[in-house]
C-alpha cells in the first residue's frame, strides 16, 4: 500500500510542472513498480492485477506516442478527436483511478466471495470438453448471435479460456495431447476471427490465451521473460504491420462474412490505393492502446455539461433485470451513447453509427468527479479480488469453471478492465451463472 501512497505523492508534484510527459513515464513506472513489488519480492503468484500492471504500463507508453504524434501533426485520423488541452487532467484521472483500483485490491486480497471451483479431472471428461469447446469455437458456422441472444458472450468468453484451460494443462502436465487441444483451438479460433469478427483484437486473442496458459502453467512471471515469449512477441509484431491496414478496411469487410469475406480481402489486398495515409500517421497498437482521446473528452464534457451525477451509469440498473424477466429490454450502449454526446457518432433507426469506451476511471470522473473515482476504483478493485479468490484458480489445473472465470478476469485486465462500468454488472452475472453451476454440478 505504501508504494501506491508514494506514487500518488510523486505524481501530485510533476502534475504541479505541468508535464504531460513526465505524468506518462509516473504512469508506466508505477506500472513497472507494483511489478516488482508484488511479484519479485513478495513473490504473489500471477493474478489479474498482473495483467492490469501490464495493461497499464503499455498505456502509459502508448500516450507518450499519442503525445509526440499530437504535437507533430501526425495524429491518425481515427483519433484526431483528441482535445490537447485536457491531456494532463485526462492522464490524472487514469492514474489517480489506476492506483485505487490496486489498492482496493491489495485490501481484499485475502477476502473472498463463495467458492465457484469444480474439478473434471478425467481424461474422458476432457475430450468431451475438448469437443464442446470445438462446436463453440465454430458457433457462427452453426447459430446466428441473434439465435443465442446474450448466450454469445459467454460462450465467446469460454471458447477463448478453452485455449488457457488445455495450455495451462500442457505445461503442467506435460501431456502432449492438452498442447494439441490449445493449438487446435487457437487456430480454429484465429480462423473465426479472420472470417466472422470485425478484425481487432479478436484476431491476436487466441495467440495471447494459448501463450497466457503455459506461462500461467509454469507458475512464475519469470517465464514471461525466457525465450518462451519470442513466438507471441512475433505475432504481436506481425499483427501491429497490418493493424492499420485492417483498421483503415474493417468497414469494407465487416458486413461481409465467411469465405467471401476473404475472397475480397485477397482482391482489395492487391490495390495499391487501399491504404492511402502517411507512414507516420498510420494507426498502430500503441496508438489504440492510449486512453487519451476518450478521457480528453470527458473532461471536456464535464467542463461544458457538468458532472452528469449518475445519468451516465443510471442505464446498468437497467442492465441488472435478466432478459427472460424483461423480454423488451432495451439494449444498453454507454460507449454508443458517449460517442454520440461528444460527436463522435450519431443515432439512426436501428441503433448508433460509432462506439467509444469511456474507461472505468472516465465515466466515474464524468458522473461523480474525483470522490466518484476514489471510491468506485477501489470498489472495482475489491470485487476483483473476491471473484478472484473465489475461483480457486492455483487450487488445480483441472479447476473448469475457476479457470474460465479466472481466465476472464485475465483477459479483461489485458484489455483494461473493459469499456466502462458496464464491465461490472457482466462480471457479477457471469460469477452468479458459476455460483449456480456449482450448485448442481
Amino acid at each position: 500500500m505504501f508504494l501506491h501512497f508514494f506514487f500518488l505523492l510523486v505524481y501530485f508534484i510533476v502534475s504541479l510542472f505541468s508535464s504531460e510527459v513526465a505524468a506518462s513515464i509516473v504512469l508506466s513506472t508505477h506500472a513497472v513498480a507494483t511489478l516488482i513489488e508484488r511479484h519479485i519480492m513478495r513473490k504473489v503468484k500471477i493474478d489479474p492485477m498482473t495483467c492490469y500492471a501490464f495493461y497499464s504500463f503499455l498505456v502509459g507508453i502508448a500516450n507518450l506516442i499519442m503525445i509526440a504524434a499530437e504535437k507533430a501533426g501526425t495524429l491518425p485520423a481515427g483519433y484526431s478527436y483528441l482535445i490537447p488541452a485536457n491531456i494532463l487532467q485526462g492522464i490524472s484521472i487514469f492514474f489517480v483511478g489506476n492506483t485505487f483500483i490496486f489498492m482496493g485490491f491489495e485490501l481484499f486480497s485475502k477476502k473472498s466471495f463463495p467458492k465457484i471451483d469444480v474439478l473434471i479431472e478425467s481424461p474422458a471428461n476432457h475430450s468431451k470438453l475438448f469437443i464442446l469447446m470445438l462446436i463453440f469455437s465454430a458457433r457462427n458456422l452453426l447459430f446466428s448471435d441473434i439465435m443465442l441472444g446474450s448466450l454469445t458472450g459467454i460462450l465467446t468468453v469460454f471458447s477463448s479460456v478453452g485455449i488457457i484451460f488445455f495450455s495451462r494443462l500442457w505445461s503442467k502436465t506435460d501431456i502432449g495431447k492438452y498442447g494439441t487441444y490449445a493449438g487446435i483451438l487457437c487456430v480454429l479460433q484465429t480462423a473465426y476471427a479472420l472470417l466472422f469478427s470485425y478484425l481487432r483484437m479478436e484476431l491476436l486473442t487466441p495467440a495471447v490465451c494459448f501463450t497466457f496458459g503455459f506461462f500461467l502453467g509454469k507458475g512464475t512471471i519469470k517465464a514471461v521473460f525466457s525465450y518462451r515469449a519470442i513466438p507471441i512477441l512475433i505475432a504481436l509484431f506481425v499483427f501491429n504491420i497490418y493493424f492499420a491496414w485492417l483498421g483503415k478496411n474493417r468497414s469494407t469487410y465487416g458486413e461481409i462474412k465467411g469465405v467471401e469475406r476473404l475472397q475480397q480481402m485477397v482482391t482489395l489486398s492487391k490495390v495499391e490505393t487501399v491504404y492511402l495515409e502517411d507512414d507516420e500517421s498510420q494507426e498502430s497498437i500503441l496508438h489504440r492502446a492510449s486512453v487519451l482521446p476518450q478521457i480528453t473528452n470527458v473532461v471536456e464534457l464535464v467542463k461544458t455539461k457538468g458532472h452528469f451525477n449518475g445519468d451516465a451509469t443510471a442505464p446498468l440498473f437497467i442492465a441488472l433485470v435478466p432478459r427472460f424477466l424483461w423480454p423488451d429490454k432495451p439494449l444498453i450502449g454507454l460507449g454508443a451513447w458517449f460517442a454520440t454526446e461528444i460527436g463522435q457518432g450519431n443515432q439512426t433507426d436501428s441503433w448508433y453509427t460509432n462506439s467509444i469506451n469511456m474507461t472505468i476511471q472516465g465515466q466515474l470522473f464524468l458522473d461523480f468527479g474525483w470522490t466518484g473515482i476514489v471510491a468506485g476504483c477501489l470498489f472495482v478493485g475489491a470485487l476483483l479480488a473476491l471473484i478472484w479468490s473465489a475461483t480457486g484458480f492455483y487450487r488445480s489445473p483441472f479447476n473448469l469453471t475457476g479457470v474460465t472465470l479466472g481466465g476472464f478476469l485475465f483477459l479483461s485486465c489485458m484489455q483494461g478492465i473493459g469499456a466502462d462500468l458496464q464491465f461490472i454488472v457482466t462480471l457479477i452475472s457471469y460469477y452468479l451463472i458459476f455460483v449456480v453451476f456449482k450448485r448442481f454440478a
